[in-house]
């Protein structure tokens, strides 16, 4: 998405504002003592497109319990939409509230998603609570994806360099091929792309453009064989969740920070023109529009 922002380090100002204003009145107008604010996503994971990105910033907080996450917190979202209206003024312009987060752009220049999450302790702790609750029903990923927001950001930060490189090259490729407020039925969501490009440079034989291109393609074209996950390489959680990923005939793609998401299916788009795919919003898993679009891609700078 177009910023208005050249570069990334534009954001900056933006974003020191903001974690400053949620800092001094989260408690006091809304309830909500920030533990700990993360800035996630592409700005976050390294990973961001100068000129075309947009802001998570995730707020961990030991008043916001999974209970409440679980059954709903848009009181919370209504009290933060209050908050930055006031604070803000005539610099928030509010593009919507979804189930897990408000939306909303700074001076018509930064997009920005504000996800309240429970605090956890650690990654064990987030993911036994997950792994309680999928006995009971299924998870919904809109509301949990966000807690694993640190713990992604920390995964993508361990890739080398040229790695980060190559995901916003891919990111460019596929912002092009799926151009903004057109149709966006079969997009695939950065996070996707991030994790398919770490697996092809890992496949590749040299790390080379042309290498890492023909690694990506091959993923892509034989996706419905696809059985990716990082319990062997810088996932954060153990080997004991396997039992819980999707049975071997079906595909899938682990969320490093997450063994509940299937990026297989959470990251493929599904919205409609003129209409914003959210990030933490469920995919449909139809890769069609992926596959036919592939042979044009390429990491070459």
């Amino acid at each position: 998405m177009a910023t208005g922002l050249e570069t990334v380090s534009d954001s900056s100002p933006y974003v020191d504002e903001l974690v400053h204003m949620l800092h001094s009145y989260l408690k006091s107008e809304c309830g909500i003592m920030p533990t700990e604010i993360v800035k996630a996503g592409s700005l976050g994971q390294g990973t961001a497109i100068p000129g075309d990105y947009d802001l998570d910033l995730v707020i961990y907080s030991r008043d916001i319990s999974p209970e409440k996450l679980n059954y709903g917190i848009h009181d919370i979202l209504e009290k933060i939409d209050r908050l930055l209206a006031k604070h803000l003024g005539r610099k928030y312009q509010k593009k919507g509230i979804t189930a897990s987060a408000v939306s909303f752009s700074i001076e018509h220049k930064l997009k920005v998603d504000l996800l309240p999450s429970p605090y956890w302790l650690n990654p064990d702790e987030y993911h036994q609570y997950l792994k309680t609750l999928h006995k009971t029903r299924p998870i919904d990923i809109r509301l949990f994806s966000c807690s694993a927001a640190k713990w992604q950001k920390h995964f993508f930060l361990a890739q080398p360099p040229q790695v980060r490189e190559y995901i916003k090259r891919a990111k460019a490729w596929r912002n092009i091929k799926w151009p903004e407020k057109q149709d966006g039925i079969g997009r695939p969501k950065s996070f996707l792309i991030s994790l398919l490009v770490v697996e092809a440079y890992k496949r590749s034989n040299d790390g080379r453009p042309a290498s890492v291109t023909s690694a990506m393609k091959q993923l892509v074209k034989n996706h419905d064989e696809m059985r990716l996950h990082w319990t062997y390489d810088g996932a954060l959680y153990s080997r004991d969740y396997v039992s819980y990923f999707p049975r071997r005939s079906q595909p899938c793609i682990i969320d490093p920070a997450n063994p509940f998401n299937n990026v297989y299916v959470s990251g493929i788009s599904r919205y409609s023109a003129n209409t914003s795919e959210g990030t933490y919003e469920q995919g449909d898993g139809n890769w069609t529009n992926f596959v036919r679009y592939i042979d044009t891609f390429s990491l070459t700078a």
